[in-house]
């Protein structure tokens, strides 16, 4: 986490893109004598003359307050990915890509990965950008430019079986294409042909909306997959939705004894299965 935080980049306009610890401290707990380390990190920009502007990214928004940086073992950890810089307005001062993500081994995690620009004298989301949060960014269609990779709004918490263990819901992962006048696509054919890497042709069949696993039971990560990738090939709501009906038992109690009626993954997949879709994959 740290050592991610030792970085430093020249602009060819001869400015800075740089991450800053600007305050960190270790703790002991009493009882376990478990050590906490706790902080604040910025993403700062100097110009040629020195003058400085920062933000400070976060996991679970775009920026955060005091104490964007935790680690406490077998709790919660912030991890904070080496930055990407490419000019992607062609101004000649390239913009940023930071992604933070704060991982909970015993609840759902949070990422946020965005692209910062220094425009008007300060440090802010890069606008064409600013519809999503990504969780990566490289380069989908060999153009030289990187693109933006995102779950969307498939993104959320969700309750799991018998609301026992919420958990983080993940479509799949989604390409923003990189346009030559420093917009994205999300619907042009480079996007289209990386999201069906993702989405194969086969998902398009509602049968297999719900996916089971080696054992036999559900796989939820499998299907929240599945459910989205079905709707992109064009399957109706309708239909996703009665296949998700026929399997909402072992999807709410995921072969757990529970109540019969709970909150559960269930819920979320219909909601997603009403959503209209970002993107059409079939055939134009």
């Amino acid at each position: 986490m740290i050592a991610a935080l030792d970085w430093c980049a020249a602009t060819p306009a001869g400015g800075a893109w740089a991450l800053h610890v600007d305050g960190l401290a270790v703790e002991s707990d009493p009882d376990t004598h478990a050590e906490l380390l706790q902080g604040t990190f910025s993403l700062v920009h100097a110009t040629p003359e020195g003058a400085r502007t920062s933000v400070r990214p976060w996991s679970e928004g775009i920026t955060g307050p005091e104490g964007n940086l935790v680690c406490a073992l077998g709790e919660e950890c912030v991890a904070v990915d080496p930055p990407m810089l490419f000019d992607h307005d062609g101004d000649g001062e390239p913009e940023v890509f930071v992604r933070v993500a704060t991982e909970r081994p015993a609840g759902p995690s949070t990422a946020h990965g965005r692209l910062w620009t220094f425009r008007d004298g300060a440090v802010d989301v890069y606008p064409p950008a600013r519809a999503w949060v990504a969780a990566a960014m490289r380069d989908v269609d060999g153009d030289g430019r990187p693109d933006l990779l995102t779950h969307g709004h498939y993104a959320t918490e969700a309750p799991g079986p018998c609301s026992a263990a919420a958990h983080t819901a993940l479509g799949p992962l989604l390409a923003a294409h990189s346009l030559p006048d420093g917009r994205f696509s999300v619907s042009d054919e480079a996007a289209r042909r990386a999201d069906r890497e993702q989405c194969p042709a086969a998902t398009a069949d509602v049968a297999g909306a719900v996916v089971t696993g080696p054992e036999g039971g559900i796989d939820a990560a499998g299907t929240f997959v599945r459910v989205v990738c079905a709707r992109l090939w064009g399957a109706s709501a309708v239909a996703v939705s009665e296949r998700l009906r026929a399997s909402e038992r072992a999807l709410q109690r995921g072969g757990r004894r529970c109540a019969a009626r709970t909150p559960s993954d269930v819920d979320v997949l219909l909601e997603w299965a009403q959503q209209t879709p970002p993107v059409d994959l079939r055939e134009r």
